[in-house]
C-alpha cells in the first residue's frame, strides 16, 4: 500500500502537525508581539527592515503594535479550561478599539492621530485585519462559524498584503509595513491553532494522505499565480495603472483555487471518515458474536494466539476456561428460542464482572463460552470459576429470562486448564480444558472440574495484583 493510500489519523493516531501548531500557539503569539515591537523600533530609527533609509517606506505605528499585543494576549488567554474568557473578551475589544481609534477620530471630525517621533500610521488594511482576527478569537466558543468566516476574510487580507509587498503595490489606502505584515502572519498561525477542532481547518493539518494532498495543492494554488504575477510586475514590466488589475485578478485566482482545494480536501476527509467507520464496524463484526456482543470464535482465536505468544516470549501463562450451559436444548424446546436467546445474552453480564481488561471472553459456539484469563494464580482460578458457576445459576432469576411457563433453569458446567511447558500451541490447553468440561457433565453438571495436570504444575506465590474479585 502506497503512502497516498494510507488512511488519515483521525482517532487515536498521531497528529504531528496539529500537535505542533497547538504546542506553538503561545510562541506564535509572542513572535507576533516581537515582530510588531521590532517594527516600531525601526520606525523610531527612521528605517525598516524591508528598505533601510527609505523615508517613503511604510512603518509600524505604536497603536498597531499595542493592538497586536492585545490580540496576542487574547489568543493566549483563549482557553475555556483556564477560565480566562473575560480576559479574552477584554483584550479582543482593546485590540479592535486601538486599531480603529485613528480612523474613528477622523470620521467624527478630529485630525489624524499621530506621534511626533514615529512615521507609521494605522492603515485601513491593518485595522481591518486586526479587527477581523480579534472577532475570530472572541467568537471561538460563542459563534465559531462566524469566527471562522471572520478569520478566513482576515487571512485573505493578509495574503493581499503579502502580494502588495512583493509586487510593490498598495492596497486600500496604502502599503502595509513589512514588520506589521510579519506580525500578522504569526498572529494568524496562532489563531489557526484555536480552530483545529473545525473540520474545514483540521483538514489542512491531517497527517495522512488527504492532509498532504490538501497542503500541497494549497501551496501550489498560492505559489503558481503569485510567481506569475511577480514575473509580470518585476520582469515583464506591466505598465503602472491607478488600479492594479493584474494584482487584483491574481489575488482572486489564488483565493478561488485555495477555496476549491480546501473544500475538496474537506469533502474527501468526510468521505474517508465514513469509510474508516465502516471498516471499523466490519472489523468489529468479524470478531464479535452478533447475539451476545462477546468475541466470536475468530476473536477468541486472536486472543488465544496473543496470549500464547506472550507465554512463549515471557513465560506468562494463561488459563483457558470453557463453559457449557446445561441442557440448553431443553430450554429452547420448553420455553422457546427467544427465551434461549435471552439466556445467551445474559451470560455476557454474568461473566464480565469477573474479568479484567487483559482477559478475554467469547462465545465459542452454540451454548458454549470460553474465558481466557491472563496470568492468574491457581487459587484465584478456584474462586473465579466458582463465582462464575453461581453467576450462571443466578440468570434464572433475571427478569429478562422470566417466562410464563415457570422458572427457566440455567446452570453451567466448567472446565479449567492452563498453558503448560511442552505444549505446542494453545490448542493443547483447550483440549485438556474440554476434557475437564466433559468430566463435569458426566459427574452431574453444574460444577467445576480442573485439569488433573494442574496439580503437577509449579504454583507461584500469590501476588495481590493478580487477585480477581467479582
Amino acid at each position: 500500500m502506497g503512502d497516498l493510500e494510507k488512511p488519515e489519523c483521525d482517532d487515536g493516531g498521531p497528529h504531528r502537525f496539529m500537535n505542533w501548531l497547538e504546542g506553538g500557539r503561545t510562541w506564535f503569539a509572542l513572535a507576533a508581539v516581537l515582530a510588531a515591537v521590532i517594527g516600531v523600533v525601526f520606525d523610531l530609527g527612521g528605517g525598516t527592515i524591508w528598505a533601510i533609509g527609505r523615508v517613503e517606506s511604510p512603518a509600524t505605528s505604536p497603536l498597531t503594535a499595542l493592538s497586536i499585543m492585545c490580540l496576542a494576549a487574547a489568543i493566549i488567554s483563549s482557553d475555556r479550561r483556564n477560565g480566562s474568557l473575560l480576559i479574552n473578551a477584554i483584550m479582543s475589544f482593546l485590540a479592535i478599539a486601538l486599531c480603529l481609534l485613528p480612523h474613528t477620530a477622523m470620521m467624527i471630525g478630529f485630525t489624524q492621530i499621530e506621534f511626533d517621533t514615529f512615521r507609521g500610521q494605522v492603515g485601513v488594511d491593518t485595522a481591518l485585519i486586526v479587527s477581523l482576527l480579534a472577532v475570530c478569537v472572541m467568537m471561538r466558543f460563542r459563534l465559531p462559524v462566524c469566527g471562522l468566516i471572520s478569520g478566513m476574510v482576515g487571512t485573505a487580507l493578509v495574503l493581499n498584503g503579502l502580494i502588495g509587498q512583493t509586487y510593490g503595490l498598495p492596497y486600500f489606502d496604502g502599503q502595509m509595513a513589512p514588520m506589521t505584515l510579519v506580525s500578522l502572519i504569526f498572529g494568524l498561525w496562532a489563531i489557526t491553532s484555536l480552530y483545529l477542532h473545525r473540520p474545514l481547518v483540521r483538514v489542512m493539518f491531517l497527517s495522512g494522505s488527504i492532509g498532504t494532498r490538501t497542503r500541497l495543492m494549497m501551496g501550489v494554488s498560492f505559489a503558481a499565480p503569485w510567481a506569475c504575477g511577480f514575473l509580470l510586475h518585476h520582469w515583464y514590466g506591466v505598465p503602472e495603472r491607478e488600479f492594479h488589475v493584474e494584482a487584483a485578478l491574481i489575488s482572486a485566482i489564488i483565493w478561488i483555487m485555495m477555496a476549491v482545494t480546501l473544500a475538496s480536501g474537506f469533502l474527501q476527509e468526510k468521505a474517508d471518515q465514513k469509510r474508516r467507520a465502516a471498516e471499523r464496524k466490519l472489523r468489529q463484526q468479524a470478531i464479535h458474536d452478533p447475539l451476545t456482543g462477546l468475541l466470536n470464535r475468530a476473536g477468541l482465536a486472536q486472543a488465544l494466539s496473543a496470549q500464547w505468544q506472550r507465554f512463549e516470549r515471557q513465560g506468562v501463562s494463561a488459563a483457558v476456561v470453557p463453559i457449557d450451559l446445561d441442557r440448553f436444548k431443553l430450554v429452547n424446546d420448553t420455553f422457546g428460542h427467544m427465551t434461549g436467546d435471552a439466556v445467551l445474552r445474559s451470560v455476557r453480564h454474568a461473566l464480565l464482572p469477573f474479568l479484567r481488561e487483559e482477559d478475554a471472553v467469547g462465545r465459542w459456539g452454540g451454548e458454549e463460552f470460553l474465558c481466557v484469563l491472563n496470568d492468574t494464580e491457581l487459587r484465584n482460578l478456584h474462586q473465579i470459576s466458582e463465582r462464575v458457576r453461581l453467576a450462571l445459576q443466578a440468570i434464572s432469576d433475571l427478569p429478562a429470562v422470566s417466562h410464563g411457563k415457570g422458572r427457566v433453569p440455567v446452570s453451567g458446567s466448567i472446565g479449567v486448564s492452563t498453558f503448560m511447558a511442552g505444549d505446542r500451541g494453545y490448542e493443547a490447553a483447550i483440549k485438556r480444558a474440554d476434557t475437564s468440561l466433559y468430566a463435569a457433565k458426566r459427574n452431574g453438571r453444574n460444577r467445576v472440574v480442573f485439569d488433573p495436570a494442574l496439580r503437577r504444575t509449579f504454583i507461584r506465590p500469590q501476588r495481590p495484583e493478580s487477585v480477581l474479585t467479582a
